[in-house]
């Protein structure tokens, strides 16, 4: 059986393998990281690492939304490292049999993202690839601009209070 947690973003229901979300939780402040590539939204502090909030709206193509608090964030594992997703609201951990998901490169080529549609009694479901969200490229721009933040940090909090 594969666990998938359900979400929903702009009206839409989507998935990803539960085995890569850790938590998810009510969403907090987001600070913006100025010259990040547009899918990241900003930065937020998790138990005192700084994870990256990626931005699902921009990267799907729908109009981006203020923040709201009844919205939550998908803290996940990617190969890349730790990520947040700001997702509307998590919906659901739903068990499906292997044998109901097929391979979107057999459905749709070419889609990006995705690694598979599950077929339901109610429709269908697409399941993103977490490790496939991030480019080569925006994962190291990312990982780069959240070092020089980190050394900021770290500098600043070395010199002390300014008078």
């Amino acid at each position: 059986m594969v666990s998938l947690l359900v979400f929903e973003i702009g009206g839409w229901c989507l998935a990803v393998n539960a085995r890569s979300v850790n938590r998810i939780v009510r969403a907090v402040a987001i600070s913006p990281l100025p010259g990040a590539p547009a899918v990241l939204e900003g930065v937020i502090n998790v138990g005192g690492t700084v994870t990256p909030v990626l931005d699902l709206r921009l990267r799907f193509g729908l109009p981006a939304a203020p923040l709201q608090p009844d919205q939550h964030l998908m803290l996940a594992d990617t190969l890349g490292g730790p990520v947040a997703l700001r997702v509307d609201r998590a919906l659901d951990l739903l068990t499906v049999a292997p044998e109901v998901i097929r391979k979107v490169a057999d459905v749709v080529p070419g889609v990006q993202y995705a690694s598979g549609i599950a077929t339901l009694p109610d429709g269908v479901l697409i399941i993103h690839d977490l490790d496939q969200f991030l480019s080569i490229e925006e994962r190291l721009e990312i990982d780069q601009l959240l070092s020089v933040a980190m050394r900021g940090e770290v500098l600043a909090a070395a010199s002390g209070p300014t008078r």
